[in-house]
């Protein structure tokens, strides 16, 4: 739910544009309202009033991005891309939604689709901690190890406290068999958290790295821990 909130950005996301035309002025009024619907989870209500401003404005960025995200939180994955595509079409400078579209392209499977987003995101804004991770993300998806790990970093590079994409380098790293960085990487992942909030799985897969390295000493405190 804190995903779809973040990408619709309530009603401030709606930029005023002085004068409107009555048409957008109908458009931004449900559109207003489907987001606060979206945010809320009612997402019959959300596709329902965004399905009208789009309607009365066909072309309206936030609109589109916002039934995009609205569609696709209900399972409707297809439409949802064709709506954020419809976006990203309108506003080809908008990194976030670029990035978003990546997102959902990769997660249907569509990795090369999700490359060239990343790509053009990365035009945007080359320091995009998101983009870095979607590209490496879809060079993991294409098989392309090596770039995904360097993807990867880069992305931590801008947020080194991502944990998604801390777990993602280190599940690269097991399956690439460099287990000690692994465990280097779990250990950051783990800097993120308190004492006593280190998720149980984090803490069995430290123990996991630790056998692989040959420390079962180390390996039976973690376990232990968890």
């Amino acid at each position: 739910m804190a995903l779809l909130v973040a990408a619709a950005g309530g009603c401030a996301g709606l930029r005023p544009k002085n004068p409107v035309s009555a048409s957008l002025a109908e458009c931004r009024r449900y559109s207003c309202q489907g987001v606060t619907a979206l945010e809320t989870g009612d997402y019959t209500q959300a596709e329902a009033l965004l399905r009208q401003a789009a309607e009365a404005s066909p072309e309206d960025f936030d609109t589109r991005r916002h039934l995009a995200e609205t569609l696709w939180a209900r399972g409707a994955h297809a439409e949802a891309i064709e709506n954020m595509r419809a976006a990203v079409l309108l506003e080809p400078a908008a990194a976030e939604a670029t990035i978003r579209y990546g997102q959902m392209l990769l997660a249907r499977g569509e990795h090369a689709g999700a490359l060239n987003e990343a790509g053009r995101a990365l035009v945007i804004d080359p320091r995009s901690a998101e983009a870095w991770a979607l590209r490496g993300r879809a060079h993991l998806a294409a098989g392309l190890a090596d770039r995904a790990m360097a993807d990867l970093h880069q992305s931590l590079q801008h947020a080194p406290a991502d944990r998604a994409v801390l777990a993602d380098l280190a599940t690269l790293h097991k399956r690439t068999g460099r287990r000690r960085r692994e465990l280097t990487t779990l250990h950051r992942l783990r800097d993120t958290y308190l004492p006593d909030e280190e998720p149980v799985d984090l803490i069995s897969t430290e123990a996991d790295a630790y056998l692989a390295i040959g420390r079962p000493a180390a390996a039976a405190e973690r376990l232990r821990v968890a």
